[in-house]
């Protein structure tokens, strides 16, 4: 198995077996390659989500993550990062939250991105007014992106699933 059939299985379980799917993924570990920054990408993705957001185990999701980022060796594709902040802000590691964030430089749809991922998680967690603030912060700065930039695909995602946990 590689990481890439790893991520891809854990989606169709992460609800209903999330803490089978919470193990393998923490086993995946060791399948992270170091030139693979979109493989890492993905997997920090369901990790956040499966062992942060579904398990509430968020100290254990950035300890995956900041095992997997660690792991990368490639220079350039800093995207990881992002799935790293979020996972790091969740934890209450703003600190370190930030310096992930500063990785990804100074364009407003990388905050924008963490924020709403941030945004979901508490939602997760029932914190529904952290939440809506993040969520509503996001919107009004991603109003003044141009039409199609990539923040736009995470605002519409984040925001169906917000209005599906209420």
């Amino acid at each position: 198995m590689n990481l890439k059939e790893l991520v891809q299985g854990a989606w169709p379980d992460h609800e209903q077996k999330t803490a089978e799917v919470a193990d393998r993924l923490e086993a995946g570990l060791e399948l992270v390659e170091p030139n693979d920054p979109e493989g890492v990408t993905s997997f920090l993705h369901v990790v956040n989500h499966t062992v942060g957001d579904h398990a509430g185990a968020r100290a254990r999701a950035l300890r995956v993550c900041e095992a997997a980022v660690a792991k990368l060796q490639v220079q350039g594709d800093d995207t990881p990062w992002l799935h790293l902040a979020v996972a790091r802000h969740l934890a209450g590691e703003e600190q370190a939250a930030h310096e992930a964030e500063a990785r990804l430089g100074a364009e407003p749809s990388s905050a924008v991105r963490v924020r709403l991922l941030v945004a979901q998680g508490k939602a997760h967690e029932q914190d529904w007014a952290g939440s809506r603030a993040l969520w509503e912060e996001c919107l009004a700065v991603a109003d003044g992106l141009d039409e199609g930039h990539k923040a736009e695909r995470v605002v519409a995602m984040v925001s169906n699933n917000l209005a599906s946990m209420l």
